[in-house]
């Protein structure tokens, strides 16, 4: 207030209260101003956090269940893609380039969670169920064949083209080599011809089939 005494003495009262009065006035405009840029700010910031969260509420079925595949492949994923673009489009017509970051995040994100599926799928399951599954395996009758103990663990594929997993316990760790060296074909303890096999833990395996093959079917391969 000191510009507005000053003012004052110069230009006397009428004229002092009229630029004083212009003078909170311009400090009220740049503190409105000021909070406008700063929640926007914090909003640019929300906004793809917020787009990363729906990607994840959207795709979590897919993480927990591959069950859900196809209604992904041919309904969801085509109408995320549709709606996408539809709003990139109007965000530039519009220059909202806040409402734009926040589609391009959710695509990307999306992208992720739909390529890596697998992958996500079965970190997540082991970190937070391996004991469970361990236990399953573990209970299952030993073979007198000379098979490794196993459970179903995952499958997906439609079309003719299916993939199994099963995951397997192995006492002497004997396909570590195999998991190592990417080695398929007929494996030890494994009647079915192994297209790939991942370590998961000490003497725990996941290896994949070609093709659709379940716990009942396990010897049909021989």
């Amino acid at each position: 207030m000191r510009l507005c005494h000053v003012n004052a003495d110069r230009y006397g009262t009428d004229v002092y209260r009229l630029r004083c009065n212009a003078f909170n006035l311009q400090e009220q405009l740049n503190k409105m101003k000021s909070d406008s840029t700063s929640e926007r700010d914090q909003l640019g910031w929300q906004m793809p956090m917020y787009a990363v969260l729906a990607a994840v509420i959207v795709f979590l079925p897919s993480l927990i269940s591959s069950k859900t595949e196809v209604l992904y492949i041919f309904v969801i994923v085509p109408g995320l893609a549709l709606i996408s673009i539809c709003v990139l489009i109007y965000a530039a017509v519009s220059r909202r380039l806040p409402t734009a970051m926040m589609v391009a995040t959710f695509c990307v994100v999306s992208a992720v969670a739909f390529l890596y599926n697998f992958q996500i799928r079965t970190f997540t399951r082991w970190l937070l169920w391996s004991g469970q599954y361990k236990k399953e395996v573990l209970a299952e009758p030993t073979p007198v064949n000379g098979d490794l103990k196993h459970i179903e663990w995952d499958g997906w594929g439609w079309g003719g083209q299916d993939f199994s997993v099963f995951l397997v316990f192995d006492p002497t760790d004997s396909l570590s080599g195999p998991a190592q060296n990417d080695q398929l074909g007929k494996l030890n303890g494994i009647p079915c011809e192994v297209s790939y096999v991942r370590r998961m833990d000490s003497h725990w395996y996941i290896v994949f089939f070609d093709g659709y093959v379940d716990q009942s079917s396990w010897d049909s391969c021989r």
